[in-house]
């Protein structure tokens, strides 16, 4: 034997073919184990191999071991078996040796066989010859296609070696069409990021085709990982031919992988998500808005039972679903494909599969130029599975079909077919026998040839290729001596693809045959009478006026209303006795941004006819045909724009004849008679009362251009139309825009973003406000940082708290337009609207921060701040949006907070710094001691005193609900005393209902943070049950409405008086020793403390146990600075506590957090702070654990909280004092109470 066993796995595995068993039927069963032998190669020194998962035989007689070498090249050993007196695949000689590592070994050869000479090493061998691995000591798996490292970067140094070769030899442009126009140098680091090892395909270079009946390509098969994926629906503007209408889309947040499902109905989500799950593997998590479909009962079972976590975006807040970025970014691969290879818009959602794929094997620079196939599977993904252009004119063969015939049938390239067949197996539509699309799946297919093959048979007759049209006539091909070829179907009627024949193969895309001419599409204009176009058809409208549904106004007839009937009636009566030329119009393509089309005669021939002649000769014809085929960067191009008219006018046309002579029985002869049937008249006054408008302070707000300007002529005035021109003017005053021609291009680098006017009516006034948006949604930001903060509600609260103390002036202002007032950071270009007036349907980069584009807070924040310095303000260490800066004369500070464009100025002279924004923004409500900022109301008491409050809003949430639910009854308390919602067992909302209730929900979540506290134990009792309600949580969720409604005018106080003492409290001297050696850690970048000390104090309470099913406890702590509030809230605590003590002892720690927090608030705005923060508690047992210092520990479990308090009191931070639970003002934020009791607490610092 020539091998020494060095471990043994335990494995046994029967072993069939090479060496018989003792009934000479079935081999023996041997052990797999790992074994050394010593190799001695011909002209090198010999060593040590190792082979791991190898099968053992002990049988003296056995004088030979086989490996097989697919088993070490999953280990990365590289074989070339090519003799040395024979030439290999690139014409050179064999080598006739293996790579293990960096070590060249040769192999003998016996005109049979490689083999290496071996035999048993020697101890000393095992321990002084280099050892080298044949085999992997992981499990040998035949079908696997495990890669090892050195394998990838083999391959990557062999691309990078060839810089002048594309992989396959393929140039450069035809890997863009395969990538679907990928840029060069995307390509060139997706090269080194992916291998090629398949780019010979043995079915594409046989002159005579045949089936594959073994698996192929199996190192092409890839494994899955799971990840987190954020999920959406998203609906295309047309219908599939396969009926579908909207398509589920799932992106992975850290990996990028894509995705995409199309589906006939936007209910079939839950069916995408557990065929994505099948075919991609269970996410850890996934991330959805709040769509009904994706929080419903199916959906949520699903992630439920295997364990995926799921998380929903805020309401109204689709930019955090990462999904909706890559809706974006699939969209433009999908309309780019569309558009340059000619796609029938109904095969979009092909499209988007395919597009899916080559996104994900295309490198990105936010994965550090790696794919999202490798990011997702840990492998390196191979490209050389994409052969083809999606819809590229292939063959496939069909066995069908006998000779001498040729078994090569035409098709169109629709994608991949990951789950069939072999790894070169691909998705093709072909035709039926009846000439209907079929969708087929197959391995055997190639790129169509140029030119037909002509074979000819033993009888001398000559056999054709066989070509299809979609109306299954002979199709003509032009010769080049201009004779027509005419080429039959041939064969047996097996299931076959259109293939359309031009004078022009698909090069023609981007090839040389351009028209030049300088008569452009005729865009229509309102002023026009020709075209009669209504200005209301731009981008901000969503009606599209077709055939099946328009409204057009009579007016006299003209010239051209007379040649679009005589068209329609000739076409419908097919009079034979005149002589047609033009038969239909078969595909287009672009030229130099120039509409190209290729129309088919009666004869058969075909040409390339420009937009510009068509439109004259064809115009109904041309126009049909550009509103079924073609795609537009803009959903209403000047293309479809035109056609879009011609087609109103001949209907409008038909219509008004219709009325003067008996069209009727003409018109029953239209083949599309069904569409005119269902042609719809609606009166100018019926479509205008029919408007569906939201509401807003019992004002009616349009929701786009065309409505605002129906609204004025109802309501017989202009506050709409003077609320656009103001925006209008501030973005021309601000240079927003810079302008050029319609048919202007930009670069690569800019990116395309739509327009929307926004509508709205201010609270304070009803004042009219009109607001242009880009459409962010579809721009690709990823790599521009997009946060930006506002200033927080408690450090507006010390803000006024310091100004009353101080006795300093504040002044509130607006300022107007802010974000234009910055630059932005993408680059994007727009199409100008209606609303542009004289510019409309020009194009135009965008310059400055325009609402609705990601980065434009962060840029107008940005620009803010660096203005602020320039004044001398800097930011204040715990509120980046809280500036301040020191007076003149070091007595004192001014401060500038700012919410977006909200801004709020305190000083003893804020007019001041009022003059100096003033000229470099439009500052807009200047007001001096406000009554009203950022939806509060602000009221000066006496003493200094200033109340807050919500009466205004309150007042019209009431009313709002009032008008669905009926006359609500006033509610003394708005949770009534041992309540538990959670026991609740009437029946669930119907999802209207939920709606209803979210809604409720959420408006009183804002009212509680900002000034009614009163509710906010109410509030966060139904806040978890917002994703399943029930009836009676409904009901719970009004009767809040209802105390709102009875006590709208209640607020808290700003009073930074010190509170009054009349509270009776237990009070310990301790002393800790040397126990706790701590004290109070001050950050050396504050600011030096110029204002005299506020008292801090803090209220904290528990309910041990409160919530009946989950046993947790509820933790209300309200934190006061003077005798104003300053934070305040209630939560469930997130563990269970078996005991009140541990439950009081958790809130106590979160009081002591707070203290903490709120003394780092004040000294970073310059207050001095020198006394500890009362902390009051009603809990004597954790009190006296905390500031006894004899006390031990108790529960082992809290000991983290019990040594953090400690130490905290010892250190003078905190003064823990017990209360009785009658003077706790946090007990109502723990429970509900009964009337007398709740209105005590919360009267005793909250104003009526």
């Amino acid at each position: 034997m020539a091998w020494i066993v060095l471990d043994r796995t335990g494995q046994e595995v029967r072993c069939d073919g090479y060496i018989k068993g003792k009934d000479a039927m079935t081999g023996p069963i041997l052990p797999v184990v790992s074994a050394a032998t010593c190799v001695i190669p011909k002209d090198d020194d010999p060593f040590i191999m190792i082979v791991n998962q190898a099968c053992y035989n002990s049988d003296e007689e056995q004088n030979e071991s086989l490996c097989l070498p697919f088993q070490a090249e999953q280990h990365g050993v590289t074989f070339d078996l090519t003799p040395r007196h024979r030439l290999n695949a690139s014409g050179e000689n064999g080598k006739q040796m293996m790579r293990i590592e960096d070590r060249e070994i040769p192999l003998e050869f016996d005109g049979l066989k490689m083999y290496l000479n071996i035999r048993c090493p020697t101890n000393d061998e095992m321990d002084e010859l280099p050892i080298l691995e044949l085999t992997s000591d992981r499990p040998f798996i035949p079908d696997s296609n495990e890669d090892h490292d050195n394998v990838v970067t083999h391959r990557r140094k062999e691309i990078k070696e060839k810089k002048a070769e594309y992989p396959g030899g393929i140039s450069m442009l035809e890997w863009r069409k395969r990538m679907a126009f990928a840029p060069n140098d995307i390509l060139e680091k997706t090269f080194m990021a992916t291998t090629q090892l398949a780019m010979n395909v043995e079915a594409e270079n046989r002159l005579c085709g045949r089936r594959h009946y073994k698996s192929r390509f199996n190192f092409l098969k890839e494994k899955r990982i799971n990840d987190i994926f954020h999920s959406d629906t998203f609906f295309p503007t047309v219908k599939s031919n396969s009926g579908d209408t909207c398509s589920q889309i799932f992106i992975g947040k850290k990996t990028d992988f894509m995705k995409v499902y199309p589906m006939k109905k936007e209910s079939h989500s839950f069916r995408a998500l557990q065929d994505f799950s099948r075919n991609v593997g269970l996410p850890v998590g996934i991330k959805t808005d709040n769509a009904t479909t994706e929080t419903g009962q199916k959906w949520t079972n699903f992630c439920r039972d295997y364990k995926v976590d799921t998380t929903y975006t805020e309401p109204r807040s689709p930019w955090q679903n990462y999904a909706k970025h890559g809706i974006g970014d699939l969209g433009r691969m999908v309309k780019r494909c569309m558009e340059a290879f000619n796609v029938p818009l109904d095969r979009h959602h092909w499209c988007q599969r395919w597009c899916c794929d080559v996104r994900n094997h295309l490198a990105s620079r936010k994965l550090d130029w790696r794919t999202p196939q490798e990011k997702i599977s840990g492998e390196t993904p191979d490209i050389s599975v994409f052969r083809f252009h999606f819809w590229q004119k292939v063959e496939y063969y069909e066995p069908m079909i006998k000779q001498p015939q040729s078994g090569w049938l035409p098709a169109r390239f629709l994608g991949i077919a990951w789950d069939s067949g072999d790894h070169m197996t691909y998705y093709i539509e072909s035709r039926s026998a009846t000439n209907r699309p079929i969708v087929i799946v197959r391995s055997t297919i190639r790129a169509e040839s140029p030119l037909l093959r002509l074979e000819a048979d033993p009888s001398g007759e000559t056999i054709h290729g066989t070509t299809l049209q979609e109306n299954n006539e002979p199709v003509t091909r032009n010769s080049n001596d201009g004779e027509a070829q005419h080429y039959e179907r041939a064969g047996p009627e097996v299931e076959q693809a259109p293939t359309t024949i031009n004078n022009h193969d698909d090069e023609d895309i981007i090839g040389p045959n351009r028209w030049v001419t300088e008569e452009e599409p005729t865009v229509y204009d309102p002023n026009d009478p020709h075209t009669n176009q209504m200005n209301d058809m731009g981008r901000n409208d969503d009606i599209e006026l077709t055939s099946d549904d328009a409204y057009v106004q009579d007016g006299p007839i003209n010239d051209h209303d007379d040649a679009c009937l005589n068209e329609e009636i000739t076409n419908d009566l097919e009079d034979t006795n005149e002589d047609f030329e033009f038969h239909h119009i078969q595909s287009h393509k672009w030229s130099d941004g120039i509409l190209v089309f290729n129309v088919v005669l009666q004869s058969g021939q075909n040409f390339d006819i420009p937009f510009n002649i068509i439109k004259k000769d064809r115009p109904l014809e041309t126009a049909k045909y550009i509103r079924s085929n073609v795609v537009e960067k803009k959903r209403n191009g000047k293309y479809n724009n035109w056609a879009m008219g011609i087609i109103k006018q001949s209907i409008r046309t038909v219509r008004r004849l219709s009325r003067l002579y008996n069209v009727d029985r003409i018109m029953r002869l239209r083949k599309n008679a069904d569409v005119v049937m269902k042609i719809r008249r609606l009166s100018k006054n019926t479509r205008d009362k029919n408007i569906k408008n939201k509401e807003k302070f019992g004002v009616k707000v349009p929701n786009n251009v065309r409505d605002a300007l129906i609204l004025d002529r109802i309501n017989k005035n202009t506050l709409w139309a003077d609320a656009m021109a103001k925006e209008m003017s501030a973005l021309n005053s601000a240079k927003c825009f810079l302008y050029y021609p319609p048919d202007y291009k930009f670069g690569s680098e800019f990116q395309y973003a739509p327009l929307r006017m926004i509508f709205d009516v201010k609270k304070e006034d009803l004042r009219r406000k009109a607001r242009l948006v880009a459409g962010g949604h579809v721009i690709n930001s990823t790599m521009f940082e997009s946060y930006s903060s506002v200033v927080q509600t408690k450090s507006l609260r010390l803000l006024l708290t310091i100004a009353i103390n101080q006795n300093l002036g504040i002044i509130t202002a607006d300022i107007g337009n802010a974000f234009i007032q910055a630059e932005t950071k993408e680059k994007i270009w727009t199409r100008c609207g209606p609303e542009f007036g004289e510019r409309s349907g020009c194009v135009a980069m965008i310059k400055k921060a325009l609402y609705g584009l990601s980065t434009s807070a962060r840029q107008w924040s940005l620009e803010l701040g660096d203005t602020l310095k320039s004044f001398g303000f800097e930011p204040t260490r715990a509120d980046p949006d809280l500036w301040f800066k020191r007076a003149q004369n070091g007595k004192y500070y001014e401060y500038i907070a700012s919410h977006v464009d909200d801004i709020i100025i305190v000083s003893k002279d804020p007019m001041k710094y009022v003059k100096m924004l003033e000229k470099i923004y439009p500052l807009r409500n200047v007001e001096r001691d406000p009554d009203f900022y950022l939806g509060n109301n602000i009221k000066r008491e006496t003493a200094g005193r200033m109340k807050i409050s919500l009466e205004k809003y309150v007042n019209e949430i009431v009313r709002k609900f009032e008008l669905k639910h009926g006359t609500l009854r006033k509610e003394n308390v708005p949770y009534h005393p041992n309540d538990h919602p959670e026991l609740d067992d009437t029946p669930l909302l119907n999802s209207e209902g939920i709606t209803d209730y979210q809604s409720i929900i959420g408006v009183c979540q804002w009212i509680s943070i900002s000034s009614r506290m009163d509710i906010t134990f109410a509030v966060s009792s139904l806040s978890r049950f917002a994703a399943k309600p029930q009836e009676g949580h409904l009901r719970r969720a009004l009767k809040i409405i209802g105390y709102l409604k009875k006590y709208p005018k209640r607020g808290y106080v700003i009073d930074p008086r010190p509170p009054i003492e009349n509270i009776k409290f237990s009070k310990v001297i301790a002393d800790f020793g040397n126990q706790y050696d701590a004290k109070e850690e001050l950050d050396s970048q504050l600011p030096e403390p110029l204002m005299d000390e506020l008292v801090t104090t803090i209220f904290v309470d528990s309910n041990h146990g409160h919530d009946l099913l989950t046993g947790k406890s509820i933790t209300g702590v309200i934190v006061f600075v003077g005798r104003t509030p300053i934070k305040y809230f209630s939560k469930r605590q997130s563990t269970v506590q078996t005991s009140t003590f541990g439950a009081e002892f958790i809130s106590l720690k979160r009081a002591v957090e707070e203290a903490i927090t709120i003394r780092y608030y004040l000294r970073s705005m310059g207050v001095k702070i020198s006394k500890p923060t009362i902390v009051y508690g009603d809990n004597m047992s954790s009190i006296k654990n905390t500031i006894d210092p004899g006390s031990p520990l108790k529960k082992k479990y809290l000991a983290l909280a019990y040594h953090f308090c400690r130490e905290h009191f010892s250190a003078g931070i905190v003064d823990i004092r017990k209360i009785d639970t009658k003077h706790n003002i946090s007990d109502p934020f723990t429970k509900g109470l009964a009337t007398n009791d709740f209105h005590t607490h919360f009267n005793s610092f909250m104003s009526n």
